[in-house]
């Protein structure tokens, strides 16, 4: 399962520009990050923005990576 884990993490963050995977050291947990990039400052907008691209690019990785190795 560890490796079905770290081969999903490597094709997220291969073909994912956004969203960066990882797994835990027990593997236990598939984690994604964002950065929200600034410019200027930060707008409540730019945040509401950036979160939604998030969860939007997140499920889509989750989607098509991760659909055997998460409940």
């Amino acid at each position: 399962m560890l490796r079905k884990k770290l081969e999903c993490v490597n094709l997220i963050n291969d073909r994912y520009i956004i969203t960066r995977a990882a797994v835990t050291k027990d593997a236990s947990l598939l984690l994604c990050d964002y950065y929200i990039f600034l410019n200027g400052g930060v707008s409540r907008k730019a945040i509401v923005l950036g979160t939604k691209k998030f969860i939007e690019v997140t499920r889509q990785a989750a989607e098509e990576y991760a659909a055997d190795i998460i409940a």
